[in-house]
């Protein structure tokens, strides 16, 4: 059933409206990021949003970032891209490759330190050109085989060096050519790093926000995970006598900590048990986009998975698209912007996902149809063996079953020596029948022999996570991004 985007945005944006009537203070503070971000002069109504952190994309990420690009076009809106480089992680991609004579794959990676956030990863040139030369050498075994691949990546390389050289910045080079790629899609993004926005006045004063109403966001926040009880991939926040955790990560050193604040009549006090380490802010006298202005200064905080999308959905966005992997926590956030602003209702969003594999087998048919045609030839080899009569055409069928019949119809009264004969003359009709099945047989082994180097080397041949870069171009086309999308309105 298709989804009526149209329909989704008039409900969202409804229920964001009486929100943001009913809280002129939020309404205050998205005013401000459209302000300081420049969104008033760079962005059209309605906004489509999506984001991820900062790694290497491959299709199944790049599928929502399609989606929304092509809802912003329909819609004559825009599409925003909030980079996650808040986050912290890995930088590690699959690269396909070849080992005595077979396919593998090897596992090369940049960003080891899976602590530190993506927005202090710095790696130097040497660092850079070490990655790169190893997704070249991998992919330099498969000599004259899948030129596209190597062909792809060569393009890739020299534009990645082109850009690094003058920005000297990995993720910045990585977002850029992501960013062309999409448009050689047809689709259009205006990205916003969230390091970058937690810079803002706005973003300080929508955390003295949350540091306001921090109780009942706490209790709503907790509920809405308690509700959640089928899955909870969210921890409630914790209470200590007067110290609130917040939502939020205190960033130390590139590393994240918890963070819990505790509120005087004068004082902003944050503490951080895991780095043993207490910052306090005067309150006392100053107005809001002081205390904004000051906390910018002495802390760095960055949003949590759900305080984010609650900034992006409530503040930035008609309507947000997300992956599938992050279906069960926004449910959570449903739950509790439904208590928090007391909604009648949810406001929906879109998750949005598909799979394209690299090439690596010529007109190679989806998994499931593999093994499920793997099965149907086995069957059909194992009735060539045993009942041949029941794959031929009705006619020939008849002609064979009625000897058969007639040669079980002898052997029932059969003297020993006389049966033996008989067996004979029936293994002899086997034969026969099978003699009209050779090609038959022979296509279906070679094929059989083809689909069980594919499925044992499953992992290679349908890994999800091959980068982008390096699928040739006809096969991340837009008509390939369409045909395979799958969507779901939640």
């Amino acid at each position: 059933m298709s989804i009526d985007i149209q329909s989704v945005i008039q409900h969202n944006k409804k229920l964001r409206d009486t929100i943001l009537e009913n809280d002129p203070e939020l309404k205050n503070i998205q005013n401000q990021f459209r302000h300081e971000l420049n969104l008033h002069n760079l962005i059209k109504q309605p906004i489509i949003a999506t984001g991820h952190q900062p790694i290497l994309y491959y299709p199944g990420i790049l599928f929502k970032n399609y989606y929304a690009g092509i809802l912003a076009k329909e819609t004559g809106g825009s599409a925003l891209n909030f980079i996650v480089d808040s986050d912290t992680g890995k930088i590690e991609i699959p690269v396909p490759c070849r080992s005595d004579n077979r396919l593998c794959k090897d596992q090369v990676v940049i960003k080891r330190d899976q602590d530190t956030v993506f927005s202090g990863f710095h790696p130097s040139p040497e660092e850079v050109n070490r990655f790169i030369t190893q997704i070249e050498n991998s992919l330099n075994t498969f000599g004259d085989n899948f030129q596209q691949i190597q062909k792809a990546f060569q393009n890739y390389q020299k534009a990645f060096s082109q850009i690094f050289e003058k920005t000297k910045h990995f993720i910045d080079t990585e977002n850029t050519l992501r960013t062309e790629f999409e448009s050689s899609l047809g689709i259009n993004f205006y990205d916003l790093k969230i390091s970058d926005v937690s810079k803002t006045k706005a973003y300080n004063r929508f955390i003295l926000y949350i540091i306001k109403y921090i109780e009942t966001f706490r209790f709503h926040f907790n509920e809405a995970i308690i509700q959640n009880k089928d899955y909870q991939p969210v921890k409630e926040l914790s209470q200590t006598e007067n110290w609130y955790e917040l939502p939020l990560w205190w960033l130390n050193n590139d590393r994240r900590y918890p963070v819990f604040i505790r509120k005087t009549d004068d004082t902003l006090q944050f503490s951080s048990p895991e780095i043993n380490e207490k910052i306090n802010i005067s309150i006392s006298g100053k107005t809001e986009e002081q205390i904004a202005g000051e906390l910018n200064t002495a802390i760095t905080l960055y949003p949590k998975a759900t305080t984010l999308t609650f900034m992006t959905r409530i503040l930035f966005s008609d309507l947000f698209i997300h992956g599938s992997g992050a279906v069960e926590y926004e449910k959570v956030n449903n739950r509790f912007f439904n208590s928090f602003f007391g909604l009648n209702s949810s406001l929906q969003f879109i998750s949005a996902t598909g799979n394209i594999y690299l090439p690596l087998e010529h007109n190679m048919p989806d998994l499931s149809a593999i093994e499920k045609d793997y099965r149907r030839l086995q069957k059909w080899l194992k009735e060539y063996k045993r009942n041949p009569e029941e794959l031929l055409s009705p006619e020939l069928a008849e002609k064979y079953k009625e000897k058969k019949r007639s040669i079980g119809s002898q052997m029932r009264d059969a003297e020993p020596d006389k049966r033996k004969e008989l067996h004979n003359q029936l293994e002899q009709l086997n034969e026969k029948m099978k003699e009209h099945l050779s090609e038959d047989r022979n296509r279906t082994e070679k094929l059989l022999v083809q689909y069980d180097q594919i499925l044992k080397n499953k992992s290679v041949y349908f890994e999800r996570q091959y980068p982008y870069f390096i699928y040739p171009k006809a096969t991340l086309s837009a008509e390939n991004f369409e045909k395979k999308l799958k969507t779901q309105l939640h």
